[in-house]
């Protein structure tokens, strides 16, 4: 019996890129959620319900929060909330409503707390959202 061809190591080919320090955070990782999250694809898909959309490098360490993405996203980025609603932000007292209008779901789950230099964008098939990691 063959392998299905994203079992086989040839074909699971991840995209990469890095993030500069001069440039915005926010911006390129808000539009790598939006385009993970409206793909819902992977070269790579797991076990547990997840694909591994991108890897970002961020040589810097990471300084934007979910606060700056789903800003970007709301003002910046053409349609992002509506194509990735985020209505809560995750802070450092937990779990919190986005004070803007960025639409009536929370489809972004934000992983991180600042720092990363490795930044996981991934699909969770089961939630149906992103999970930046």
């Amino acid at each position: 019996m063959e392998l299905p061809g994203y079992c086989r190591e040839e074909s699971c080919v991840l995209s990469r890129a890095t993030i500069n320090a001069s440039q915005d955070e926010a911006t390129h990782l808000a539009a790598y959620a939006v385009l993970c999250y409206t793909s819902k694809k992977s070269p790579c898909p797991k076990a547990n319900g997840t694909a591994v959309c991108y890897e970002l490098r961020i040589p810097g360490g990471l300084y934007a929060t979910e606060e700056d993405v789903t800003r970007v996203m709301e003002r910046d980025y053409e349609s992002g909330c509506m194509l990735l609603p985020n209505n809560m932000i995750a802070t450092s007292s937990g779990l919190q409503s986005y004070a803007g209008t960025c639409g009536s779901e929370d489809k972004l789950d934000w992983q991180m707390h600042g720092g990363e230099s490795l930044v996981v964008v991934e699909y969770d098939t089961e939630r149906n959202e992103v999970v930046m990691r």
